[in-house]
């Protein structure tokens, strides 16, 4: 039996099924095993998941959670896995003290769009993933997620160091690439946030109404938006503006579909238009990077309004903007 790690939802258990992120796979006859593992066939084990790596990583973490009265004195280290077989990926689900999974593919292009379909997940949800800390990276053909309750928060950091420091994986920059599963209150940088690459004048004549779920007060088709490095114009309006966060998105698709199609965290649908729905399906076509930006506009020294921005190239922008859709040109 391998041991490999990191859980939450396989490729196949998605948000359709109303955010529940059990493991579950969709393949009819799918093989799913527990077993306690013993030291002998541990030490069959594959490089860098062996069992002398899985005891290093439980016996530090033990001890690092003595440090502060978490860890057990009399611990002694086993090993508890799940071997799931899913339709696209083998998982492999270490179980003990900060629990971890391995999603095995065929190919490095299939775990790098998973990894980047997980991510972008993590990212468009106000509370991440499950409304925990994560880590989640991708290795070659693998995608190794380490997950934790909220009580690690604050020591998240420590944790995944420590994980990367047994596994033999290099450091990471932590004001890039970490979400914590709360975006809502950490908000994330890892792109431009000086909207440069928009600056200039750009137009829309016509929007599309997102949704049903509300009345927008403002029902404006024709959209004029004017970027500088300091303000914003919208139609004859002028604002001041604050990035609050902003992120490149290797896969455009996913975006869209985890933004508006999909659902996660338990959320209800949203109750799209037919022509918004059609937009967006249509822009699930486009596998390419896209930009996005969250802002605030400011006026007379207050946060006033807030819209959201998602960049492909320098022809288009998308912009959501009272609760309206605008596919915005170059003037």
């Amino acid at each position: 039996m391998l041991l490999w790690l990191i859980c939450l939802f396989s490729c196949n258990t998605r948000v359709e099924n109303g955010g529940n992120v059990e493991k579950i796979s969709k393949k009819t006859n799918a093989i799913i095993d527990t077993v306690l593992v013993n030291d002998t066939v541990a030490k069959q084990e594959i490089n860098p998941y062996r069992y002398e790596k899985l005891k290093e990583y439980g016996d530090s973490i033990n001890s690092y959670f003595q440090t502060f009265g978490w860890g057990r004195k009399d611990y002694k280290f086993n090993i508890n896995t799940d071997t799931i077989i899913n339709e696209n990926n083998v998982e492999y689900f270490h179980k003990q003290l900060v629990p971890f999974s391995v999603y095995v593919f065929d190919t490095e292009e299939e775990a790098t769009d998973y990894f980047n379909e997980l991510m972008t997940i993590e990212f468009v949800s106000d509370f991440g993933i499950n409304k925990k800390p994560n880590h989640i990276f991708v290795d070659s053909n693998r995608v190794v997620w380490l997950k934790m309750e909220n009580a690690y928060a604050h020591r998240a950091k420590y944790i995944i160091e420590l994980f990367l420091k047994v596994f033999e994986y290099p450091p990471i920059d932590f004001n890039i690439n970490l979400p914590l599963g709360c975006n809502y209150c950490v908000k994330w940088t890892t792109s431009d946030t000086t909207l440069k690459e928009i600056y200039g004048t750009w137009y829309a004549n016509k929007s599309n109404q997102i949704d049903t779920s509300g009345y927008s007060k403002y029902q404006i088709d024709t959209l004029l938006i004017q970027f500088t490095k300091d303000s914003v114009k919208i139609n004859n309006e002028n604002y001041l503006y604050n990035i609050s966060s902003a992120r490149a998105f290797p896969n455009a698709k996913y975006y869209w579909e985890y933004s508006f199609v999909s659902t996660f965290n338990n959320k209800q649908p949203k109750r799209l238009t037919t022509q918004f729905y059609k937009e967006i399906k249509e822009l699930q076509k486009v596998r390419k990077e896209l930009i996005f930006y969250n802002i605030f506009l400011i006026k007379n020294g207050k946060r006033n309004e807030s819209f959201t921005i998602a960049k492909t190239n320098n022809d288009e922008i998308y912009i959501t903007l009272y609760r309206r859709f605008y596919i915005l040109h170059r003037k």
